[in-house]
């Protein structure tokens, strides 16, 4: 679930009201993210591994997507997603 901010400064920012840190994303991020974490289950390593370093370059603001990618179904999804919540949390 995510919730609109007021006040002119944050209008173009939501919250990921599941993410205990409250992580302000811009609203445009969710499917892009979304779509990071579906292609590390991907079939190919060449988009697994694209799918990894842009998810590192996202950093903090990967995590709530990082957090639910961690109880996946996939175990290749799982790994990689645990592999980058560790490197984005150092």
């Amino acid at each position: 679930m995510t919730t609109k901010t007021g006040g002119s400064h944050d209008a173009d920012h939501v919250y990921d009201t599941k993410s205990p840190f409250l992580t302000p994303r811009v609203a445009g991020d969710a499917p892009t993210l979304d779509g990071l974490i579906r292609d590390l289950g991907d079939d190919t390593i060449e988009t697994r591994e694209a799918a990894t370093r842009e998810l590192l370059k996202h950093g903090g603001l990967s995590i709530p997507w990082l957090r639910r990618a961690l109880s996946s179904e996939d175990a290749e999804v799982r790994s990689r997603a645990a592999a980058i919540f560790e490197e984005v949390w150092r």
